[in-house]
């Protein structure tokens, strides 16, 4: 029975003990540490309940002050806004500075923003942004400061837009269109409210652009596409919404495409590179540009012509030099090339080599019968049959050299 009042002292004792460790740590600002010592106390205690609630007010606000250093100034006056009942009387104007701290915060953050839509020329962002950084802080004086510079470079901007306006009417009253539409141009981007300047700027561009898409035209018939086509990128450019300069405009590109490819084909037909000549008239017709027709036939039919021309004369070359079956073979080509109407006597000379060759060729099987009945002198006489006829003829030459035992 002496036990139980010893075990009580005991318990005394060390709730004693946990709560003056919490009251060191509250004092030293380690209100965590000291929030943990008062839970392992008994709860139900009004004193403990007071210093657990104290407590957890002072956590609340150091976490205030957290998010409103790390860049969270909104979420830390929601925070304020739900411990400031709870504070103790003499928190106060610790509170009230933890609210102007938070509000500057915020106002330095729409500052921030504003410069930066001020330094790409978004002066309308920009203002906006000043304003609600001094709805968050009124005396906050970069933000005033910022604000009367911009109204001061705007008052400029408007005088400036101002002479722009009237320089354009003087212009239009004269007949300078190209020149009203420039001062108008210059007119819209200088006034706060361009809304006049625009349409007068719209109208004349309107008007230049119909102007040009005409201008155009007259090139295009004159067959002047080099001249078209700066007149039509000058109707685009002023910004004219009309699907008919748009074709134009893809027909003038497909046009000077193929007048491009044209004068290539032409430069390789005239160097007798008739390969790459026809691969360059192949491009120009992919256009499909009506007007460039004739030229196409013309430049097409001449690397025909040049064509077989060249590969005649070298038939005949060899064919003089008693190479009939590259001559036979070039003829053969010509006269396929020609859809079968012949070039020159290509007809007569492919006859005539067709029937040199069967005329080889039996001499040949000759020369290879007598090769395999071991008649030598009958081979020999057979090969030079051949060769007399062509030259060129399978592999009579190099037989040729081997019965004579010739390297």
């Amino acid at each position: 029975m002496r036990k139980l009042p010893l075990l009580l002292l005991g318990l005394v004792s060390c709730q004693s003990a946990l709560l003056e460790t919490g009251d060191v740590y509250f004092r030293q600002q380690s209100y965590a540490q000291a929030f943990n010592e008062y839970m392992q106390l008994d709860t139900s205690h009004p004193m403990v309940q007071q210093r657990i609630e104290v407590t957890r007010y002072f956590l609340a606000e150091d976490a205030v002050r957290m998010l409103s250093n790390s860049g969270n100034a909104d979420e830390a006056l929601v925070l304020l806004e739900k411990i400031q009942p709870l504070a103790p009387i003499n928190r106060h104007d610790t509170i009230v500075g933890l609210a102007e701290r938070c509000r500057n915060h915020i106002a330095t953050r729409h500052f921030d923003l504003a410069l930066e839509f001020n330094d790409i020329g978004d002066k309308k962002n920009a203002i906006r942004e000043l304003l609600i950084a001094l709805t968050w802080r009124e005396d906050y004086a970069p933000a005033i400061e910022r604000l009367t510079i911009i109204a001061a470079r705007e008052e400029m901007r408007n005088a400036l837009g101002e002479e722009n306006y009237v320089e354009a009417i003087g212009h239009l009253e004269q007949g300078h269109d190209v020149r009203a539409r420039t001062a108008f141009m210059h007119a819209s981007h200088l006034l706060t409210d361009p809304q006049l300047a625009n349409n007068r700027l719209n109208a004349i561009s309107k008007t230049l652009a119909e102007e040009a898409i005409r201008q155009a035209q007259i090139y295009l018939d004159a067959q002047q596409s080099g001249m078209a086509w700066a007149a039509i990128q000058d109707a685009i450019h002023l910004g004219i919404d009309d699907p008919a300069a748009l074709v134009m405009a893809e027909r003038l590109d497909d046009s000077l495409f193929s007048q491009a490819y044209l004068i290539a084909a032409d430069i390789q037909v005239r160097a007798g590179n008739h390969n790459v000549a026809n691969e360059s008239i192949n491009k120009a017709a992919s256009f499909s540009v009506v007007e460039h027709t004739a030229d196409l036939i013309e430049i097409r039919n001449r690397n025909t012509d040049l064509h077989q021309q060249q590969r005649y004369l070298q038939a005949r070359a060899y064919e003089l030099d008693s190479q009939l079956s590259r001559a036979n073979e070039l003829y053969s080509q010509i006269y396929l090339a020609s859809s079968e109407y012949g070039y020159k006597d290509t007809q007569q000379r492919l006859t005539y080599t067709n029937n040199r060759l069967v005329e080889a060729e039996m001499y040949y099987q000759q020369a290879v019968a007598a090769a395999e009945n071991g008649d030598v002198t009958g081979h020999k006489e057979m090969l030079r049959s051949v060769l007399k006829l062509a030259i060129d003829y399978k592999d009579a030459l190099h037989l040729f050299a081997l019965a004579n035992q010739v390297d």
